[in-house]
């Protein structure tokens, strides 16, 4: 009875509709002070799985202590104002599988050290300031598939690479200032099928002759600064379906007649240094077709396939 007198009066205050029965608490674009929260989440819901907190104006995570939902799998606290992760590690949540901290000021990703979240599988902190995952190699995330960390201001991958990630399958770093990504050769993610680097500084790919990542099935690297395509001639992705490789200062693609695309379906080298018209390149483009007719090649028409 008094969960359900406590529920009435924050639904009456807030204008929400919220049941005590729900799995799912979505809340989002209200004037919800921090003391609210506490009493909401004070509140046993028996059936809570999903609770998303979008969009409230919200500055620190200190009202999480207050949450103890053992069957929670979902946490979002997308478009907030949080500058920090400080407080997270109060949650008490071991069966979260998805967090999603996107579109706040985060500059540090430190806490995640302290959190205990044994099941976690996703983890999205796209668009904010972090500048360092150095704290990533410190990280206990057993089960960890997928780590979005898009449009920050990431300039090493030293602390992903040194990860203990080993069910990881994806990983986004687009949209941040890497220059260097040879530490990819100390990387042991066996599971690894998606790789995301787009817009970043990137030259120098020899390092993908070296890596294992036989379950790769997307590689990603436009808008980079890419020069040539020589490396994938010893590269030995044999499960590789998509390489984007548009927007960068590629002259010469004669290499590709001898890398083995068994399984390739795209391979995107728009906006290159690339003349379509040039004989030598109609050349290699027609071999190409010829050899892996089921490649769906782009050379100038922009795509619009998605990425992971």
């Amino acid at each position: 009875m008094a969960d359900l007198e406590k529920l009435k009066a924050f639904n009456e205050e807030n204008k929400t509709n919220i049941d005590l029965n729900t799995n799912n608490i979505l809340l989002s674009k209200l004037a919800i002070t921090e003391n609210s929260l506490k009493n909401l989440f004070s509140i046993n819901f028996p059936n809570l799985q999903s609770i998303s907190l979008n969009n409230l104006s919200l500055i620190n995570l200190q009202f999480l202590s207050d949450i103890q939902y053992p069957q929670l799998k979902s946490l979002s606290l997308d478009d907030n104002k949080l500058i920090s992760l400080d407080g997270l590690s109060k949650l008490n949540s071991k069966n979260l599988e998805e967090l999603s901290i996107q579109r706040n000021n985060i500059e540090s990703i430190d806490e995640l050290t302290k959190v205990d979240f044994p099941k976690l599988k996703k983890i999205e902190l796209t668009r904010n300031n972090i500048k360092s995952i150095d704290s990533l190699q410190k990280m206990n995330f057993p089960n960890l598939e997928k780590i979005y960390l898009e449009f920050n201001k990431i300039s090493s991958i030293e602390g992903l690479c040194l990860a203990s990630f080993q069910k990881l399958k994806h990983f986004n770093l687009t949209g941040n200032s890497i220059q260097n990504i040879d530490l990819l050769e100390k990387a042991n993610f066996p599971d690894l099928e998606g790789i995301y680097l787009v817009e970043n500084k990137i030259e120098n790919i020899d390092v993908l002759s070296k890596v294992k990542f036989d379950k790769l099935k997307y590689l990603s690297l436009n808008g980079n600064k890419i020069k040539n395509t020589d490396v994938f001639i010893n590269v030995k992705f044999i499960n590789l379906q998509r390489l984007d490789l548009e927007v960068n200062q590629i002259d010469n693609i004669d290499s590709l007649v001898k890398v083995p695309f068994n399984n390739l379906k795209h391979l995107g080298l728009r906006d290159n240094k690339l003349d379509e018209h040039d004989e030598n390149v109609k050349k290699v483009v027609e071999e190409l077709n010829k050899k892996y007719p089921k490649i769906d090649m782009v050379l100038s028409q922009p795509e619009h396939g998605p990425l992971l």
